[in-house]
């Protein structure tokens, strides 16, 4: 079992927690110390380095220990030749078609009325409830079904609320009405954020849904941006409806939609509005999921905010943005700031600096050795090892690390 955290666009880190169905003979119990981590183009979205460092140590009742240790690094060179057409050919992958019975199950027959299309999908939900595996396939099915007539999505919504259901099918329910994504289902979802009566956890199902929605309405950018602004009656839903909201202007941007620019507006707005301190650290956080660097100088002043939750949004914000545009004042911020959590955030936007300046880099050596909080200390190690001058302050400060 493995974590993954994305903490810039370009930037994955992978730590392995445990390792499953181990024999009894060995105890079935093992020590991970181990971190990936991965490097983006972020021209091509391909790996251009990949960092391995683990140990593994079995703790094995019998005495038979295994002590395994993996030190690896691995970097795309710049610069290449063409390919020839033989070494081209190496590296040319070819999707496998999808199974028959596949595209048999998840395309219902063509020329089915609405009523064949309830009863099919009303089945469906049945099937599916009770099914543990090809899960997707009835998804898939649903998702199909309820674009044939534009009154299904409310009565798949329906059969939820007199159908006793494992919360996974619910959860399934919502995500085919994301895929179909048509004008009904996404007034479907609205209809559940509108009505009190739908409980917390398909609420924020709905709000899930939404925010991956392709081609969203005006009504579904219109709800998502109301529920942002009740924070009063329900912070929680309000805090992810600002959060999708920012995912949603994310697909906006890519798509060049001209809805983009009122997402923008209102996320600005939040971020330096008369909100409280956590509705506008949210709203910070969701201009970070809009993956829009031309943001970046819009938000470097919130990192002066006398909230420290506005601070921590901005930084963590700016790193995802890019960090490169405005990488001098988050140095400087870093080198006044007192609140640890937000010196924390401040140094992991920094890791992300691919050029930092030979003064920039020198003061982080002497910092380092000085700086109490490990979390910090860990970013600005990782900013530091980027930087093969850094080498020997990282085996000095590894001599004394006790974390």
């Amino acid at each position: 079992e493995a974590e993954y955290v994305r903490d810039t666009p370009w930037h994955v880190e992978k730590t392995k927690r445990r390792f499953t169905g181990l024999a009894p003979a060995t105890g079935g119990t093992a020590d991970i110390d181990s971190i990936e981590s991965f490097r983006l183009d972020p021209k091509h979205d391909w790996i251009v380095a990949m960092q391995v460092d683990e140990t593994v140590q079995s703790r094995d009742p019998s005495g038979l220990a295994v002590h395994v240790t993996n030190h690896a690094s691995l970097t795309l060179q710049p610069g290449f030749q063409a390919l020839t057409a033989d070494q081209a050919q190496l590296w040319r992958f070819v999707a496998a078609p999808p199974p028959a019975h596949a595209n048999a199950a998840s395309t219902p027959a063509a020329g089915l009325s609405p009523d064949q299309a309830k009863k099919q999908m009303l089945d469906t939900i049945a099937t599916l409830d009770a099914a543990r595996e090809g899960r997707s396939v009835l998804i898939d099915r649903l998702r199909d079904l309820v674009g044939i007539d534009p009154a299904l999505p409310a009565v798949l919504l329906e059969a939820l609320r007199v159908k006793t259901l494992q919360d996974r099918t619910r959860a399934d329910v919502f995500l085919a009405l994301e895929l179909a994504g048509t004008p009904a289902a996404q007034a479907a979802l609205h209809s559940v954020l509108e009505d009190p009566t739908w409980d917390a956890p398909d609420a924020m199902r709905a709000i899930v849904a939404l925010s991956d929605v392709a081609g969203p309405t005006e009504e579904t950018v219109a709800a998502l941006t109301t529920l942002s602004m009740q924070a009063s009656s329900d912070a929680l839903l309000a805090g992810t409806a600002t959060l999708a909201l920012g995912s949603l202007g994310n697909g906006l941007l890519v798509d060049e939609d001209p809805a983009y620019a009122s997402v923008r507006a209102n996320l600005l707005d939040g971020a330096y509005g008369g909100f409280d301190p956590y509705q506008r650290a949210n709203y910070v956080h969701a201009i970070g999921n809009t993956g829009d660097a031309t943001l970046s100088h819009e938000i470097t002043a919130l990192l002066d905010d006398k909230d420290a939750s506005v601070r921590i949004a901005a930084a963590r914000s700016l790193g995802r943005l890019g960090t490169n545009q405005v990488a001098e004042d988050l140095l400087q911020r870093f080198e006044h700031e007192r609140t640890s959590v937000v010196r924390g955030a401040l140094a992991e936007a920094l890791a992300s600096w691919t050029n930092p300046t030979d003064a920039a880099l020198a003061s982080m050596r002497e910092a380092i050795k000085a700086e109490r909080d490990e979390n910090t200390r860990y970013h600005m190690a990782r900013l530091l090892a980027a930087h093969p001058e850094n080498r020997a302050i990282l085996q000095e400060l590894l001599r004394t690390e006790q974390s």
